[in-house]
């Protein structure tokens, strides 16, 4: 058991080690991308061609919700409940069971993880 402990401890400490380098390699190409995307809007081009490969804007159209009440109204006159994703957001549900309400059609799931302190 100790072994596997002390395995378990230096595998996770390896992990961190890497995840916090992830990070910062992933924080430095999302800024390197914003900094490519600002000079490409400000010379007016789309598409910049390079030696080591072709990068494109590519534009697409997100929803942004402006007013949830109509929102929320129209998707009950509609039975428009595509719009929204579904799932349950856990920590609102655990507030009302914790309050001491029922949440109907929704089940406990029992899941087990290990937390490890070090």
């Amino acid at each position: 058991m100790k072994f596997k402990y002390a395995q378990l401890i230096d595998a996770i400490d390896e992990l961190r080690a890497m995840e916090a380098k992830l990070t910062m390699q992933k924080a430095l190409v999302e800024g390197l991308k914003i900094q490519f995307l600002t000079q490409m809007e400000k010379i007016g081009t789309d598409t910049y061609k390079g030696p080591l490969g072709t990068v494109s804007v590519v534009k697409t159209i997100i929803p942004v919700i402006s007013d949830w009440v109509a929102l929320t109204d129209y998707i009950t006159q509609n039975n428009a409940f595509d719009l929204i994703q579904k799932r349950v957001s856990s920590t609102a549900w655990r507030d009302r069971i914790e309050s001491g309400a029922t949440v109907p059609g929704v089940e406990e799931f029992p899941k087990s993880t290990l937390r490890i302190g070090a």
